[in-house]
């Protein structure tokens, strides 16, 4: 496979609900203003994703205007030319029906590996994970090997065998961890289950602590060892995983199926499941706002 064809995959789990406008707002300026190689050329609210993107927007207005947590709750976009991308805003999910337990809201990025600006993206996730409250975010390359190794094995017990890509859910992490990944942020939900102590000793590259309860984690140096020395690094991932805590990452010897295995998603059983046999964070989520607004 060519280095080309290899994608990046980006994923940031906020606390806040991005149930006002103006989060909303102030996460795409954020974006657009950090990853200008990803500016993006067109986005829309639903698909198709066709409304042209112009540099001069006012995105609180727009957002103001078109944002609708309940019939427009997310914000697609693409970029076709370099570098090439894709990505989307989604507000978090609450409980008003009392079936699904509340979730983050999140952003993610998929872009070619080869015209990928690193630095600029590794910078920008670790700022939005500060600046919007992450629990956790990654950045990572879809590759083969994991693929069949790791992520289509995990796929069959959380019933989504046909989503290919490295993403997380709220739901799926009341569960297990999947993994450890080349790029994580670790904030408040797993600072408090792992402790900073046990992050910042971490057998990796590098360690940042970027805030009082979020933390910056790189395995190694570049991030195509995860596929140039694919069994040296799933190596690094096991000796990480086996320092923090062993019991709070998938292990296909515990793993169950949080959903059942019937032909619809089990939801109660999810909810009973959930913390029975990994080690599990408690999400803190947020109800409101809790930007300030007079500083942004």
């Amino acid at each position: 496979m060519k280095r080309a064809a290899y994608k990046v995959d980006v994923q940031i789990l906020s606390r806040l609900p991005m149930h006002d406008y103006r989060d909303l707002a102030s996460w795409l300026n954020l974006h657009f203003k950090m990853l200008p190689s990803m500016t993006p050329t067109r986005w829309n609210m639903i698909e198709p994703i066709n409304r042209p993107f112009g540099e001069d927007t006012d995105w609180e207005e727009e957002m103001r205007l078109l944002f609708d947590p309940t019939l427009w709750p997310s914000f697609y976009w693409r970029r076709h030319k370099k570098t090439q991308s894709r990505g989307s805003f989604s507000r978090a999910i609450d409980n008003r029906t009392g079936q699904l337990l509340p979730t983050h809201s999140n952003e993610s990025i998929t872009s070619i590996l080869s015209q990928t600006n690193m630095d600029e993206l590794i910078s920008y996730v670790k700022t939005s994970s500060v600046q919007f409250k992450a629990d956790i975010a990654f950045i990572d390359v879809w590759n083969k090997n994991y693929y069949e190794t790791v992520i289509k094995e995990i796929r069959v017990f959380q019933a989504s065998e046909f989503f290919e890509d490295i993403y997380l859910t709220t739901h799926d992490l009341r569960h297990w961890l999947d993994d450890i990944y080349w790029g994580t942020v670790f904030g408040d939900a797993y600072v408090r289950l792992f402790g900073m102590d046990k992050i910042l000793s971490a057998p990796v590259y590098k360690v940042e602590q970027l805030s009082d309860d979020t933390v910056y984690l790189q395995l190694t140096e570049n991030i195509t060892d995860s596929y140039e020395k694919f069994e040296e690094f799933q190596k690094i991932r096991q000796a990480v995983k086996n320092h923090l805590d062993p019991m709070a990452f998938y292990q296909k010897d515990k793993a169950y199926y949080p959903w059942g295995q019937g032909v619809f998603p089990d939801h109660e059983l999810a909810k009973k499941t959930a913390g029975s046999v990994f080690h599990v964070p408690k999400f803190h989520l947020l109800s409101d706002s809790v930007l300030d607004w007079s500083k942004i």
